[in-house]
């Protein structure tokens, strides 16, 4: 089947909406789970005997990365205005869109949360792929840490 665009073409537009994505792209950073490391272990002197113990020694060691990503506020799905003329509150909902490089970050172990915004966020569910002719992006939905 015929093709409505030449590679060259194709090409193209998957540079410029690259472009596109690194224009508006802003910082997120995405923090996993801490690094726990033991300094000393809590040892009795004499097996068998609980009475005098050291304190144990533990230290956390942060682990984050910052990457870039779109940031959509809202749900495509809902409107603002609901049943009965109640306002919702498009910001408690928010769609990130990466790349796979993000993505890849984000589902390897365990992610605490995301921040952008001056707010924290979780992440709702999976990830869904948006494809714009050869390139792919990734889309999760966040939700507003209380």
């Amino acid at each position: 089947m015929a093709s409505l665009l030449t590679d060259t073409q194709r090409a193209s537009f998957g540079s410029n909406f690259n472009d596109l994505f690194d224009t508006l792209s802003r910082d997120i950073v995405i923090y996993k789970e801490p690094i726990k490391n033991i300094t000393s272990i809590n040892q009795t002197p004499a097996f068998g005997y609980p009475g005098d113990q050291l304190p144990e020694s533990v230290t956390y060691t942060p682990v984050y990365g910052t990457y870039k990503a779109r940031i959509f506020y809202g749900n495509p799905e809902e409107d603002l205005i609901g049943l009965g003329s109640e306002i919702k509150n498009p910001k408690a909902i928010a769609r990130i869109r990466v790349k796979t490089e993000t993505k890849d970050y984000i589902e390897n172990g365990r992610t605490e949360k995301i921040t952008f915004d001056g707010k924290s966020w979780n992440v709702q569910y999976g990830f869904v792929v948006k494809r714009f002719i050869d390139e792919s992006y990734y889309e999760y939905m966040m939700k507003e840490s209380t």
